[in-house]
């Protein structure tokens, strides 16, 4: 079984004031905390609530498949924090996902760049953890013609290295399990269609060449799902902040969903895993 990171000792107790607004479907927080500048994902965000409990969920379980994450933290924001949304309103008092700022920053889609990775085969756990919970939000499958890359949805972080290296870092959950309900989990998500979906989730058109050349690394990143278990699971999702409306059911369905489907996916290893359809129509190099 793989050994997840150290847990981090990064705990923030308050917002202190707001940097700036980052355009998002969640939009994000720049703030400085207690413990230094960190992004903030609040209650009221466009996303709704379930955003912030997929962030959560999915920030853990990429740790269970020892994948380097941002450190992260559940903090209070207060009301007198006054974070605006927009002119109209303004995050809601309550939990929030806090994630601290690190050195680095998006990879944009530069294959060259990849190249450069410490941890190259933590880009096959990437396409691996995006077919696993279903995450369109960052490269999403071949038949989503409504969607395009998101190169910026992929970090690449200079922190303890050169400029001359990168770390991949997973980041960014928040529209994991959100293919049913209108981006609301719901106990549908334990669907048999969920769980047996075929398509490949995460996979840009970059990632394929070294895909190909290094096949091993998604059969050691579909091994790596033994490290999921049932007890493991239930306790990330019994973590979700009751304020972030994740009904009973609900967590009862995702729990049920994230192993079955690791089961699934491990024991059923697609080709196309390796292979992205030709997406020459996109820019890859943005």
């Amino acid at each position: 079984m793989p050994h997840p990171p150290p847990l981090s000792s990064w705990r923030p107790a308050l917002v202190k004031r707001l940097v700036r607004s980052v355009s998002t479907s969640t939009n994000v927080f720049v703030v400085e905390t207690d413990v230094g500048p960190a992004y903030l994902k609040a209650l009221g965000n466009p996303a709704g609530p379930h955003a912030l409990a997929s962030e959560l969920i999915g920030t853990q379980l990429a740790r269970l498949l020892s994948m380097q994450t941002f450190d992260y933290a559940v903090l209070d924001v207060q009301p007198e924090n006054e974070l605006p949304f927009n002119s109209d309103s303004q995050a809601l008092p309550g939990p929030a996902f806090a994630t601290r700022e690190k050195r680095g920053g998006d990879w944009g889609g530069d294959a060259r760049r990849l190249k450069k990775l410490t941890n190259p085969a933590d880009i096959a756990k990437l396409v691996v953890m995006d077919t696993w919970l279903l995450n369109s939000d960052r490269c999403p499958p071949p038949s989503n013609t409504s969607r395009r890359p998101n190169y910026d949805n992929v970090f690449l972080s200079t922190e303890n290295r050169s400029m001359e290296k990168f770390t991949l870092v997973a980041m960014d959950f928040s529209h994991c399990f959100s293919l049913v309900s209108g981006g609301q989990i719901s106990p549908r998500i334990a669907n048999i269609d969920n769980v047996k979906n075929t398509e490949i989730f995460g996979l840009y058109p970059a990632f394929s060449p070294i895909l190909k050349r290094r096949q091993h690394w998604i059969g050691k990143a579909l091994a790596a799902l033994d490290a999921v278990d049932e007890q493991a699971v239930a306790r990330i999702v019994e973590e979700v902040p009751a304020q972030w409306e994740l009904q009973q059911s609900a967590r009862s369905a995702l729990v049920r969903f994230i192993c079955d489907r690791a089961d699934y996916l491990k024991n059923n290893i697609h080709p196309g895993f390796y292979s992205q359809p030709d997406l020459s129509n996109l820019d890859e190099t943005k």
